[in-house]
């Protein structure tokens, strides 16, 4: 059996929790979503660039996530 390599329009929004075309469109003009290729009229993504796509995201969310907060001044006074 042949492994579909593109997606389509639908199924890329679906594949990110059916969010609204204007997201999508933002994504690729503002957030440095994976272009798209045109083949017979069809916007198609590849899977291989989703993929790296998702990767390179889950590995910013780390980066930043938790504040940096100071210790606690209420504590460190009651301790002393």
């Amino acid at each position: 059996m042949v492994e579909q390599r593109y997606l389509k329009t639908v199924e890329v929004r679906r594949r990110y929790g059916n969010i609204d075309r204007s997201t999508l469109w933002r994504w690729e003009t503002e957030e440095g979503f994976p272009p798209a290729v045109k083949i017979l009229g069809l916007k198609l993504w590849d899977i291989a660039d989703l993929d790296a796509w998702d990767a390179m995201r889950r590995g910013m969310a780390g980066l930043g996530a938790r504040p940096v907060t100071e210790p606690d001044k209420a504590a460190s006074t009651e301790a002393a």
